[in-house]
Parts: C-alpha cells; sequence; structure tokens
C-alpha cells in the first residue's frame, strides 16, 4: 500500500526476533516511519504513564496530501478537522495528529510525544544534558502543558502534561 499510494520502502520487512515484523517506510513528502507488527499482537490500549509515550503527529505543511496517504497505507477511517491540527481516526479511537505547519521549507516529520508530569521542570535536565529547548510551555500554543525539546542530534520530541492543565496555568 505504500508503494502505490506514492511512498518508498526504505528498509524492510525484517523480523526482529524481540520486536516482531518491521519496515521503514518513507512517505511521498520525506516523512519516515517504522511500521510494526509487534510480536504477540499490539497491547491492549491503556492510558500512558508519566515517562511513556504518549502520542504522535506528523508536521506537514500539506495536511490533506499527507492524510490522503496516511488514510490509504494504515486504513484510518477518519480525519477530524481542526484549526491548524487534525486527528486520524480509527474504529472511534483518536489514533495520531496532524500538525499543520507554515513553512514550506520545514521537513515534513513524525514527532513523539512523552508523557510527563511537568514540562517546564524538565527543561533544564535538557540543556544539562546537551539538547535544545526549542519552545517552552509558555511559548506553546494552548494551556502551557507542552514543550518542544531536541537531542544533541537534532531529533524532536515533544514533552506533554497529560491530561492538560485545564485552568492553562502552564507549570
Amino acid at each position: 500500500r505504500a508503494r502505490s499510494s506514492g511512498g518508498e520502502i526504505l528498509n524492510g520487512p525484517v523480523t526482529m526476533e524481540q520486536r516482531g515484523r518491521a519496515v521503514l517506510i518513507r512517505d511521498p513528502q520525506g516523512a519516515d516511519l517504522v511500521l510494526l507488527r509487534a510480536r504477540g499482537g499490539d497491547p491492549a490500549a491503556s492510558e500512558a504513564g508519566v515517562g511513556d509515550w504518549l502520542w504522535d503527529e506528523i508536521w506537514t505543511s500539506e495536511p490533506e496530501r499527507t492524510e490522503a496517504f496516511y488514510r490509504s497505507v494504515l486504513g484510518y477511517d477518519q480525519v477530524l478537522r481542526g484549526a491548524g491540527y487534525d486527528v486520524f481516526v480509527r474504529d472511534g479511537e483518536w489514533q495520531a495528529g496532524v500538525r499543520h505547519i507554515q513553512d514550506d521549507n520545514q521537513p515534513v516529520r513524525w514527532i513523539p510525544v512523552v508523557r510527563v508530569a511537568d514540562p517546564g521542570a524538565m527543561l533544564k535536565r535538557v540543556e544539562a544534558l546537551g539538547g535544545v529547548v526549542w519552545i517552552t510551555p509558555e511559548e506553546a500554543p494552548g494551556n502551557g502543558s507542552t514543550a518542544l525539546i531536541g537531542d544533541a542530534t537534532g531529533a524532536l520530541l515533544l514533552i506533554q502534561r497529560w491530561p492538560p492543565d485545564p485552568t492553562g496555568g502552564g507549570q
């Protein structure tokens, strides 16, 4: 499906003894993604704990094109449209986000999100470990519950308090 929808297979499928079967694909806009059939099946849905993967979102300047590809390849049955942010849905469950970016020069990429208790408190640790703080909770859209950080190699990661602070109080 990836190839017939305009994507590429970069590696695989391969068997990863402890994980399952995986394939690395590239979508038509250049975003890479590993698809995995987990050994023993997918785990049951549960709320992410602090330090766990919370969510994934793809950042794109062409959301309609991106959404068409992933709907075709991954079988999402619905896209909930918002103001600059859409959500892929399958069987009534939210699966991943689509963040609309305005800069055509920015690469299309998947950004993982990790649940943290206090994103603001994490920022000093990020810098002490050689990372970069790109967007602080105060600069992030919404209610101050999210920060964008990068590691020493340039990989991006969102950290987010979940559920968000409903008061908009940031830290």
